[in-house]
């Protein structure tokens, strides 16, 4: 009993595993039946227009296929040609931009508009699931768009004499995705081509870019179009040969006079003038019956009518290219006969030229009240002609002057010009004996005229009680100096009898200079000074007349007695401190070196007559019996006053410091008299 328990019990559990591996093996054959790939769209068949857009390939799968998959396109059904694109396994379709698939296509050997026989599949990455075969759809290329092709030579309207040229060289611009081109005639611009014999030279295929045609083939083509002139006129274009990249130029006139024309006389005395980009060309007509001229050259052609009163005629021809340019002239009658050329050679001259050329420059020398100097950079070049000064006038006009070129300097009035603006210097070259057009480099030289003029001196004076400063006789204070009085001897500033440092001890002279410092009143940007000396006479000690010898008891006070000769004029825009610091305030004291003053002027009179540097005083007269009395151009001088000018890029000042260093007295060199001092500076808005 015991055993057939235990048996039955064996065969239970026995029974159990069969069942379990039966159905083990029942769902793993369940999961490779259900791992595959099927293919939904587009079906066998189908076509699609790549012009209506993108398209999309799409599929289904069964199970899981944790690699991805392999999308494919192929040209054949053998897949000797084909496309593989990757994608994920989460990735159940592929849509192919319209782009790329035209591409594909093109690449397989399609031609633009066609249509095209392609497979597609999809497999798993790494295989081992099932995959349904290729499938064959239809899809038509997008249409190629059509392109410009432009014409390079001959130019429109360009004439050509076929009895002299041996060929004519047609060009255009290339393009990468046309193969080949072809060549059209027509008779009109926008007429239907002609159907000519042109020999053994084919225009329906032409290669590259250029093409050669012979006169004859072109005497041939003239024959087949029908035209019977002495000129005949015919259009020409070219057109693509690729359907990848179709096209055609716009259509370009070109004439031609034909081998067999009748002459007519050509004209006489030709001559080219060149200029910039462009040259005049003349001539003479000898031939009553020429209505007609026609001009060509490399690159351009122009035609100019003849009427019966035209002997003599000329015409400019513009936008030419630089260098060495031949040109052609032929003659035609009403017919349209033509005469033989005649031709002419000009070199041309544009920008590569005008590179190696500069405009003098010009700066800014001084302002003064006898107008503005300016100077002008010497410039040796063997094309140079003249330069122009360009500049405003009084009344507000552009002017011109002309400068030659040895011109170095240039003093414009002020009552002609208006200051506050800007004159420019223009240089003219000219590489030949005869040019249409003087040549001018850019970057034309400007400078700005700023607006100058007296300043108030209801304004200056003297800053009093500045150690070292020579002071003032109480007779003859600093003020007069600003009075506007130039012709009264006894209107002046005169020092002090006591000056400091006017002498020593023993009573011998210093060497040191006389000191004065002035306030302006405002700050200023000074142009110039003007000093006028002690000048004139008395009736006591009237004014000399210019006669030999001396005359006795006259006044020299022009070039003598105690006016200033040298000087040097100091500038300081801070107010000074510390005026009665005698060390800081001598010649040679720390005022000069504080970084407060700036040295404006170094000035020293001249006498205009050359004569020597003598003194006129009346206690000199009979010590040097040899010196030069003033001359009527000394006197005049003396009366206009010295301008001394002062540089533009110095400081703005309001204080000033006048050291002077010497007069014109033999003796006393420690006084010093003068008749008035006035200063000229730029407007305040123009001051920078």
């Amino acid at each position: 009993m015991k055993n057939n328990i235990i048996h039955k019990i064996a065969s239970l559990v026995l029974g159990v595993f069969l069942i379990s591996g039966f159905f083990s093996a029942c769902e793993e054959e369940n999961q490779q039946e259900y791992k595959a790939i099927r293919m939904e769209t587009p079906e066998a068949g189908a076509s699609f227009n790549l012009a209506d857009g993108a398209v999309r390939f799409r599929w289904q799968v069964s199970g899981v296929i944790p690699d991805g998959y392999n999308f494919i396109l192929a040209s054949d059904p053998s897949e000797a040609d084909r496309k593989v694109y990757e994608m994920q396994a989460t990735a159940f379709s592929r849509e192919m931009d319209a782009a790329d698939l035209d591409l594909l296509l093109k690449q397989w050997g399609y031609e633009a508009g066609t249509a095209a026989t392609i497979y597609w599949r999809v497999e798993a990455v790494g295989g081992g699931v099932d995959a349904e075969p290729l499938r064959e759809v239809t899809i038509r290329r997008m249409e190629a768009e059509a392109v410009g092709i432009p014409l390079g030579t001959p130019s429109d309207n360009a004439i050509f004499d076929l009895r002299s040229v041996a060929d004519i060289r047609f060009s255009w611009a290339d393009n990468i995705d046309i193969s080949s081109y072809a060549m059209e005639f027509s008779l009109t611009e926008e007429g239907e081509k002609l159907n000519l014999d042109t020999g053994a030279v084919d225009l329906t295929d032409i290669v590259g870019n250029t093409i050669d045609l012979s006169a004859e083939t072109l005497q041939k083509i003239i024959e087949g179009s029908g035209q019977g002139t002495s000129v005949v006129s015919l259009y020409w274009k070219i057109r693509s040969n690729s359907k990848e990249a179709p096209g055609a130029s716009a259509s370009r006139r070109i004439r031609f006079i034909r081998q067999d024309a009748t002459e007519v006389s050509p004209v006489s005395e030709l001559k080219a003038v060149p200029g910039y980009k462009r040259a005049r060309l003349s001539w003479k007509i000898d031939d009553p019956q020429t209505t007609c001229i026609g001009i060509s050259w490399t690159g351009g052609s122009q035609t100019v009518e003849v009427t019966p009163s035209d002997s003599e005629m000329s015409v400019v021809l513009d936008n030419l290219p630089e260098g060495e340019i031949g040109f052609s002239v032929i003659s035609y009658d009403a017919q349209e006969r033509a005469s033989e050329p005649v031709t002419v050679t000009a070199h041309i001259y544009g920008d590569e030229f005008a590179r190696g050329l500069e405009n003098r420059r010009i700066a800014l020398d001084k302002l003064t009240r006898e107008g503005v100097t300016l100077t002008i950079e010497l410039l040796m070049h063997r094309y140079l002609l003249y330069s122009e000064l360009g500049y405003t006038n009084a009344a507000g006009e552009e002017a011109v002057l002309r400068i030659e070129n040895d011109r170095q300097t240039l003093t414009l009035d002020p009552a002609t010009l208006t200051l506050g603006k800007s004159v420019t210097l223009r240089s003219f070259y000219a590489p030949e004996s005869e040019v249409l057009d003087p040549f001018v480099p850019e970057n034309v030289p400007e400078i700005y005229i700023p607006v100058y003029g007296l300043m108030d001196k209801r304004l200056h004076s003297r800053i009093n009680g500045v150690a070292c400063d020579h002071g003032e006789n109480a007779a003859f204070p600093v003020a007069m100096m600003f009075d506007g009085i130039t012709t009264d001897p006894l209107n002046m500033w005169h020092t002090s009898g006591d000056s400091h440092n006017a002498s020593n001890a023993d009573g011998s002279l210093t060497d040191d200079p006389i000191l004065l410092t002035l306030d302006l009143g405002r700050s200023a940007h000074l142009s110039s000074l003007v000093l006028w000396g002690r000048y004139g006479g008395t009736p006591e000690k009237p004014l000399y007349d210019g006669s030999l010898p001396l005359v006795p008891g006259a006044s020299y006070w022009a070039f003598g007695s105690y006016n200033a000769r040298s000087f040097e004029v100091w500038g300081s825009d801070v107010q000074p401190a510390d005026v009665a610091d005698e060390d800081k305030w001598k010649v040679d004291g720390t005022w000069k070196n504080s970084g407060e003053w700036t040295k404006l002027a170094d000035c020293e009179i001249v006498r205009p007559s050359g004569c020597p540097a003598t003194s006129f005083g009346d206690e000199d007269l009979n010590l040097y019996p040899e010196a030069y009395p003033p001359s009527a151009e000394d006197f005049a001088a003396a009366a206009e006053g010295f301008e001394f000018p002062i540089a533009a890029d110095l400081p703005v000042v309001r204080y000033l410091r006048l050291v002077i260093k010497t007069n014109w007295h033999y003796s006393q060199r420690k006084r010093v008299s003068q008749g008035e001092l006035s200063f000229y500076a730029f407007e305040p808005e123009q001051a920078e």
